[in-house]
């Protein structure tokens, strides 16, 4: 990961930067899903949440303790914010996921999940009287046509046929949460040291997450874990929580919510690999025609527009 400034931001100017904060975010969580469907019968979806955020809480506070209390003051002016985005971008979400993920089709979660960069336009458009530029639209249609090609397997008639459960309710209200986190993020607080504040929200997350945690104890008890499982949790608290929350948060302060949400499309594309890579599934056609759709309209809602020139003096 790369060295923050001082301020725990990335460097705007570095071109290489920010497309690495647009596309790693998609990429770790792509790999969330695979982990959280792979390990579902080993660990409860409570205890997997909650064990999440409290060992990507561990891995950060070594290194922001000293501005955390620091920013102590800040954190208590922004309470709020810390409690809303803490409780959907953290809690919510993927608690929502892993328990949808329980009983809903792979399919079906990844649809939902594509869902998000529309509910982020229309969530602007409601809260912050946002409008989404023409620009962005066709970049929004063409990448989420991509999607769609994806999950329907390039038969656009299985997207009619699909059938829908509990789970995938449970799963669109996480959609809808994560939705929600993605616009208050844009009220981040001027500052205050970035990587510190996610760690804030981790702490937050996880004293949240203890009574679910403690419920599903007493409950369901708490089975060994495998070695699997052991990188499972491993991989969704560093990939997921820490290095993708990180990034996703850098791509949202440079590009905006809309834009940058846009990425969460490339999720599914990245899901669709990997699984050709660890699970032996083959790449068709479709995944090809995807890919090119939603790297074409993503590339198209946030390239840099070029300047207009400045008009001549006349006199």
């Amino acid at each position: 990961m790369a060295t923050p400034s001082s301020r725990g931001s990335l460097p705007q100017s570095t071109a290489a930067l920010a497309l690495l904060a647009v596309m790693l975010p998609p990429l770790l969580w792509a790999g969330n899903f695979v982990v959280g469907r792979a390990i579902r019968h080993d660990i409860t979806p409570g205890a997997l949440v909650f064990i999440r955020h409290l060992l990507a809480l561990l891995c950060l506070l070594p290194f922001c303790w000293r501005h955390m209390r620091r920013d102590a003051g800040a954190y208590w002016r922004h309470r709020w914010f810390l409690l809303r985005t803490s409780l959907t971008g953290m809690v919510l979400f993927n608690l929502l996921i892993y328990l949808g993920l329980q009983s809903t089709a792979a399919t079906n979660a990844l649809l939902f999940n594509s869902a998000i960069p529309v509910l982020i336009a229309l969530l602007a458009l409601v809260f912050f009287r946002e409008r989404t530029s023409a620009r962005q639209l066709l970049g929004l249609g063409v990448s989420l046509c991509g999607v769609l090609a994806i999950v329907s397997r390039g038969e656009w008639q299985a997207l009619v046929q699909l059938q829908f459960s509990h789970g995938d309710l449970l799963v669109l209200t996480g959609v809808a949460s994560f939705a929600l986190y993605s616009i208050w993020l844009r009220d981040f607080p001027a500052g205050v040291h970035r990587i510190s504040l996610v760690c804030m929200q981790m702490l937050v997350a996880t004293v949240l997450l203890l009574p679910v945690f403690v419920w599903s104890l007493a409950t369901q008890g708490f089975a060994p874990w495998s070695g699997a499982t052991a990188l499972g949790v491993a991989y969704v608290a560093v990939g997921s929580s820490v290095v993708a929350t990180l990034f996703y948060a850098a791509a949202v302060r440079r590009f905006g919510p809309v834009q940058a949400g846009l990425s969460i499309h490339l999720t599914p594309l990245f899901g669709a690999f990997m699984s050709a890579l660890f699970l032996g599934e083959r790449v068709y056609r479709y995944h090809w025609l995807g890919m090119l759709l939603i790297l074409g309209g993503l590339a198209y809602a946030t390239w840099p527009r070029r300047a207009a020139p400045a008009p001549e003096n006349a006199g």
